[in-house]
């Protein structure tokens, strides 16, 4: 059985050497570059020939990976983010299953983040369990950005993560969040949602709690408290974005209101007439 690991790029100079590091063992590396502006394609050449390109879609992956699919050659695929790595644990696991793969030809892998300099060991964030290994033809891809993979037949679980190293800093954090939140409420927009302020308000913090409290994300220090009002933060922001675009719908359609010149023409002389009397009092004014 071979594997082909297909990355997709986006401007990832400053990752894409560790990425392709951790995958130099399978038979086959794919990359689909969104025509990067850097030193990325320029980078990954050193490990693959195999390089296609594929149009910018907000610079998100999902879109292009049934393209990346179509490109591979190997009956097995891994899915690897430039941000992404392949500890040796993982990598032993996976050569393992596709030689004996039994009857599941789909796998989830854990993904542990490095969040704000640190390893995220609690709350929702150590929980992601991404689809990451299937054979040819068992898996695609609708075309949304964070859209979730359609599997078929029954799903694995991995016991080794592999390695996340996208959220840097809190300030990358935000930036990324404010586009994806754009995405997603304007998704929800053309699918005819709406959004209750209350409810989102209370969700909101319901979401807090539940990952602060209930996944213990108050056992990783301040990164776990930060790391809960973020997601709280995550899940408000869509739906406030939501509910502009039909506040902005709505007003937009609203009747403007008739204007009365005849009023309008009296309160501008009336504003010019004193005005004028103004200046006159001002100008003979008596001297001290």
């Amino acid at each position: 059985m071979s594997i082909s690991i297909i990355v997709h790029t986006l401007n990832e100079e400053h990752n894409i050497r560790a990425c392709l590091e951790t995958a130099k063992w399978a038979d086959e590396i794919v990359i689909v570059d969104m025509y990067s502006d850097d030193k990325t394609v320029e980078i990954a050449r050193e490990f693959t020939e195999s390089i296609y390109f594929y149009e910018r879609a907000d610079g998100f992956a999902e879109p292009a990976r049934n393209f990346g699919l179509s490109k591979a050659q190997s009956d097995w695929i891994y899915i690897l983010d430039a941000d992404e790595r392949i500890p040796p644990e993982l990598q032993a696991e996976i050569i393992e299953t596709i030689k004996n793969p039994g009857d599941t030809f789909v796998y989830r892998v854990l993904m542990r983040d490095y969040m704000f300099g640190k390893w995220v060991e609690h709350g929702l964030w150590n929980q992601q369990w991404q689809i990451r290994l299937f054979k040819k033809g068992y898996v695609s891809w609708p075309p949304k950005v964070h859209a979730t993979p359609e599997a078929v037949g029954p799903i694995g679980y991995f016991k080794n993560p592999f390695f996340h190293y996208s959220q840097v800093t809190i300030s990358r954090f935000i930036v990324k969040m404010n586009t994806y939140t754009d995405i997603m409420a304007r998704e929800w927009y053309e699918q005819g949602k709406k959004a209750n302020l209350l409810k989102t308000f209370a969700g909101s913090i319901i979401a807090f709690f539940k990952d602060y409290f209930y996944r213990q994300g108050f056992r990783d220090g301040g990164h776990g408290f930060i790391l809960s009002v973020l997601w709280a933060i995550y899940y408000f922001v869509p739906r406030v974005k939501l509910w502009e675009l039909h506040y902005k719908a709505a007003k937009d359609t609203l009747t403007p209101p008739r204007i009365n010149y005849r009023k309008a023409i009296a309160s501008a002389r009336t504003h010019r007439w004193r005005s004028n009397v103004s200046k006159f009092l001002a100008e003979h004014r008596p001297k001290p």
